[in-house]
């Protein structure tokens, strides 16, 4: 089972990679992580510890399978961001600018394709909330906790996967959604 979870979480990877057109000291909810809508990932504090997080980027040039992580990202690196059913979706580094910061006044700036393709790949991951057995959740994450394309998130997790082309996946344990 272990061989097709790996393949198909590559295969997505590798379809999100090609779209682009021209998008834990932190406080804990009451709920525990679970549960059909996923609410009990998310904190209701930053989970910075006091300082600042390094952006996704930089925990994935040295970050490896099964290490724990904390970093801080923006909700996009794709056009679809978001799978519709599933509990994952793609993050992107803040040094990378979206098309909104570079002007590009394109439909869906989250995409980040006004970004050479390189850059991209080397600062986006893809974050998923699993359940015990290891499989995504059935929700999808899109508005769960507020979550929406361009929004700031605080990370903490275990990387899954990493791999080619860029693949590399966090299972999330708590996630704080940035106000703002």
């Amino acid at each position: 089972m272990r061989p097709f979870r790996t393949l198909a979480v590559a295969l997505f990877a590798t379809l999100l990679a090609t779209a682009c057109a021209k998008e834990d000291s932190g406080a804990a909810s009451s709920t525990p992580p679970g549960g059909a809508a996923g609410t009990g990932y998310f904190a209701t504090a930053s989970l910075s510890q006091g300082g600042g997080l390094p952006g996704i980027g930089e925990v994935k040039r040295t970050a490896t399978t099964g290490d724990s992580v904390r970093f801080v990202a923006r909700v996009g690196g794709r056009a679809a961001c978001f799978v519709p059913s599933a509990a994952v979706m793609i993050v992107a580094d803040p040094v990378l600018e979206d098309c909104i910061q570079k002007g590009d006044g394109c439909p869906k700036p989250w995409d980040y394709c006004c970004e050479p393709r390189e850059r991209i790949k080397a600062n986006t991951a893809t974050v998923r909330f699993v359940d015990a057995s290891g499989l995504p959740l059935a929700d999808s994450m899109e508005g769960m906790g507020g979550l929406a394309p361009l929004k700031t998130v605080e990370i903490v997790g275990t990387v899954a996967e990493t791999g080619p082309e860029g693949l590399f996946v966090v299972d999330a344990e708590r996630i704080f959604v940035v106000p703002g």
